[in-house]
Order: structure tokens, then C-alpha cells, then sequence
């Protein structure tokens, strides 16, 4: 029941300037940085992680609770995986490791499908009732929400882009299933029912790997 990705992902510009490239001769970690590709404005990638992660807890925070949890959920899910592919094209334009890089790449695509599927999945259900609602949906949903925020704005940023979306997606992942487990207890959709078991599961297998991957790569 997927749909394809609607638009084409934001292309990624270089970030390259004579000035910059000269301070740059005294760090090499600056260096390495000029050489990857970087979004315009894009300094750093601690700027760039930043900058997308502070979006997407604005528009998650703007998300108005309806007391109907399927389409609290999709709505909220929404600019969940736009912070992920944001956070993603930073690895993309600053990481080097190839295995971080593939799950940067993944992220993109997948959270983009599913944003398709989720917009068209509101447009054709716009006139949910929420006359059902259980009292608690809002709380719950807000409560994982503000969770994972807390957790993510206590990650300290190496400047090592590999390590620290790593670091990123896991309570990013953890609070993606954290509000598909409240879908689970308040929606009725089977349709967006079926979509959080499919994040619970996903998000539970990229966590390990990034735990396994980072005690790995441990500086």
C-alpha cells in the first residue's frame, strides 16, 4: 500500500570557500570537513546536526493533538522522519564511515516513502472522528515525544559525524517506537496500526546495530 516518494530529495551543495579553505591550512580536522559536501549555510556538522534537530522538535512540538491516535500518530510521525533524513544528509555531507554512510542513505529513502504514504494516508482520512478518543492518548504521545527530545539534547557532539549521528538516531529510534507503541495501545486503523508494528520493529533492529557499531568504533 506504499506509495512512491513524492519530489525529489533536496540536493546536497558543496560548502567551499577561499577564505575558509585558508584558515583551514592549520586544522586538519577543518580540513576533512571542507572536503565533504555540506547543505548552503552549513558550517559544521555539529551546526548541521543542530539545525536538524531543533526543527524537527519545533514542528513535532506544533504537531495539535486531535484525541484521535491514528491520526495523531501519522501527524506526528511526519516531521519525526524528516528530522531523520535531515540528521541523515549531515552524515552524507560530513561522514566518512561507509557502513553509517549506507544506513544514512537508507534512512533517506525509507523515512521518505513513508512520508509519502503517511500524507496521503491523512488526506484520505481528513475527516477522522476523534468522538472515541481515550483519555491519556495526547499525554502519552507528548510524553514520548518529550522523552526523546530530553535524551537527544543530553548527546554531547564529537564532531565526528559517523559517532554522532550514531549517537543521534538511537533515542531518535527509541522515541519513534516509543509512540508507535502508543499507537498500538489508543489507534484503531489497522492500516497505520500495521505501519507502528513495522517501526517497533525496524527502529528496535537499526539500535542494536548502532550500539554494536559504536562500541566498536569507541574513540
Amino acid at each position: 500500500m506504499r506509495v512512491s516518494i513524492l519530489g525529489a530529495i533536496t540536493g546536497i551543495a558543496l560548502f567551499a570557500s577561499a577564505s575558509a579553505m585558508a584558515q583551514q591550512d592549520n586544522s586538519s580536522t577543518m580540513q576533512m570537513n571542507a572536503e565533504q559536501p555540506a547543505d548552503a549555510g552549513m558550517a559544521t556538522e555539529k551546526d548541521g546536526f543542530k539545525q536538524a534537530n531543533a526543527e524537527m522538535m519545533s514542528e513535532m512540538g506544533g504537531v495539535p493533538m486531535t484525541g484521535n491516535a491514528d491520526v495523531d500518530f501519522a501527524s506526528l510521525m511526519i516531521p519525526h522522519h524528516r528530522g531523520a533524513a535531515a540528521m541523515a544528509k549531515v552524515e552524507l555531507s560530513f561522514g566518512k564511515d561507509q557502513q553509517i554512510r549506507k544506513v544514512a542513505e537508507d534512512i533517506i529513502a525509507k523515512q521518505g516513502e513513508e512520508i509519502s504514504f503517511l500524507q496521503n494516508w491523512l488526506q484520505a482520512n481528513a475527516g477522522a472522528s476523534s468522538k472515541d478518543a481515550k483519555a491519556g492518548e495526547a499525554e502519552a504521545f507528548k510524553a514520548a515525544n518529550a522523552g526523546m527530545m530530553s535524551e537527544m539534547d543530553a548527546i554531547p557532539l564529537s564532531g565526528n559525524a559517523d559517532v554522532d549521528l550514531a549517537r543521534l538516531m538511537i533515542p531518535h529510534h527509541r522515541g519513534a517506537a516509543a509512540m508507535a507503541k502508543v499507537e498500538l495501545e489508543y489507534g484503531k486503523d489497522p492500516v497505520i496500526r500495521k505501519v507502528a508494528e513495522e517501526i517497533i520493529a525496524m527502529q528496535g533492529e537499526e539500535i542494536s546495530f548502532l550500539e554494536t557499531w559504536l562500541k566498536a568504533n569507541s574513540q
